[in-house]
């Protein structure tokens, strides 16, 4: 269960860290 909350919240992470770069370039 550890894992699995683990394992989502890295996929949030890697999510979020891809749409605030997908960002940062459409600012630019």
């Amino acid at each position: 269960l550890l894992l699995e909350a683990q394992k989502r919240g890295l996929l949030k992470l890697e999510r979020d860290k891809q749409v605030g770069t997908y960002i940062v370039h459409a600012i630019e």
